[in-house]
């Protein structure tokens, strides 16, 4: 897959809900920007689905956005199953999602890790 995104994502393992007509999901994301997000799930809505995610547990505080899928892999084969979101808006904690990415992109520096595969 070729990579058009404007900013780098970072590696995380966050556990996020995903809620929207007719979808409830307790799945893991595994990379994050300031503008979008991986989450692994063998089951991903399709491309065009708008729904709400929100990160429980963060010590920043709480965070809920709305997401878009942009698209979405379940072949079997490919290296793993998930859908790429897009934030359009957040509902909550802005600020808190800004200050987890920091101190996650903080993290993934000390240990020298990128994420370029998803």
């Amino acid at each position: 897959m070729s990579d058009h995104r404007r900013d780098p994502r970072i590696p995380i393992r966050q556990r996020i809900w995903c809620e929207g007509e007719h979808l409830t999901l307790y799945v893991q994301a595994l990379n994050v920007s300031t503008r979008g997000l991986f989450v692994r799930t063998a089951n991903p809505p399709l491309p065009g689905q708008h729904f709400r995610v929100s990160f429980p547990d963060l010590q920043e505080g709480e965070v809920v956005a709305q997401v878009e899928v942009v698209w979405a892999r379940q072949v079997a084969g490919e290296p793993l199953p998930g859908m790429g979101l897009h934030i359009t808006a957040f509902e909550k904690g802005a600020a808190n999602f800004n200050r987890f990415l920091a101190r996650q992109e903080r993290a993934a520096r000390a240990v020298g890790k990128t994420d370029t595969e998803n």
